[in-house]
C-alpha cells in the first residue's frame, strides 16, 4: 500500500482514494435521485394543479424517512453496511425502472407515482445512515470533520443544481426519459 504524510501523521493514500471513489459514486447517485424527485413533484403538480396532492407527495417522503430511518440506523451499526448501501441502491434503481415502465405505458397516475415516492424513500432510509455511519470508518479520525464538511458543501451544491438540472430536462425530453438519470446515476454508484 502507498502511505504519505499528512498533517505530520501517515495516512494510508489508498484509504483515501477509495474513500473519495465511494463519496464521488454516493453524490453523483444523490444527484440523480434528485434530479428525479424535483421532475416528479413537478410532474404531480402539472397533473394534478392542486396544492394538496404536491404535500401529499412531500408528507410521504418525509414521514416514510421518520418512521423507517430510526430502523435504518441500528440496523445501519449492526449489518454489513456496503450491503445495505448496495441493496438500498440497487432497490431504488429498480423502483424507479418500474415506475419508467408505468409511463413508458402510460400507465402512470398520481396515485401510483405518490407510492413511488413513499418506497423510494424507504429505500433512502436504509441508504443515508449506512452511508453516513460507513465515512468514519474510511476516513482517519483527524480528517473526519474536514471530510464531513466537504461533504455537506458538495451535498449542498448538489440540492441546488438538481433542480435546475430537472427543470432543464423537462423542457427537452418526457418524463420517462428523464427517470433514466436516476437509473443511470445509481449503477454509477454502484460500480
Amino acid at each position: 500500500m502507498e502511505d504519505v504524510i499528512e498533517n505530520g501523521k501517515l495516512a494510508n493514500k489508498n484509504s483515501f482514494r477509495s474513500y473519495m471513489f465511494f463519496w464521488s459514486g454516493q453524490l453523483f447517485s444523490l444527484f440523480g435521485s434528485m434530479v428525479v424527485y424535483f421532475v416528479i413533484i413537478w410532474w404531480i403538480t402539472e397533473k394534478t394543479q392542486s396544492p394538496v396532492y404536491l404535500a401529499i407527495g412531500s408528507f410521504l417522503f418525509i414521514i416514510c424517512q421518520v418512521i423507517f430511518m430510526p430502523i435504518a440506523g441500528v440496523l445501519a451499526d449492526r449489518l454489513n453496511r456496503k450491503v445495505i448501501i448496495v441493496v438500498a441502491d440497487s432497490l431504488q434503481a429498480v423502483t424507479t425502472l418500474l415506475l419508467l415502465v408505468l409511463f413508458q405505458m402510460n400507465l402512470a397516475n398520481v396515485w401510483t407515482v405518490l407510492i413511488f415516492i413513499g418506497v423510494r424513500s424507504v429505500f433512502q432510509a436504509f441508504h443515508l445512515p449506512a452511508v453516513n455511519s460507513i465515512i468514519p470508518a474510511m476516513v482517519p479520525k483527524e480528517n473526519l470533520s474536514r471530510i464531513n464538511g466537504i461533504n455537506f458543501l458538495f451535498t449542498g451544491v448538489v440540492q441546488i443544481i438538481a433542480p435546475l438540472t430537472g427543470a432543464t430536462l423537462m423542457i427537452l425530453f418526457p418524463i420517462n426519459t428523464i427517470l433514466w438519470v436516476d437509473v443511470i446515476t445509481f449503477f454509477i454508484a454502484l460500480i
